[in-house]
């Protein structure tokens, strides 16, 4: 289909001695700072860049698809 798959990488669990993706889940725990980081560093972009950055972003999201029943 030409669509790219994305992997979450794993991490080594030391308590379980396991691979597991709990290390890079998106969690409060993990990302919150980082996220409320990136959230203060745009809040005062102007509406032009923000839609720069949007059309932009556009060519790296995915197309929902459209279930057609006839």
């Amino acid at each position: 289909s030409g669509g790219k798959n994305h992997k979450i990488l794993q991490t080594l669990n030391e308590a379980t001695n396991k691979m597991s993706h709990t290390g890079t889940a998106f969690s409060s725990g993990n990302w919150e700072t980082d996220t409320l980081a990136y959230m203060d560093s745009i809040k005062d972009l102007p509406n032009s860049r923000i839609q720069d950055i949007l059309t932009r972003a556009k060519e790296y999201m995915k197309h929902p698809r459209h279930n057609r029943h006839s």
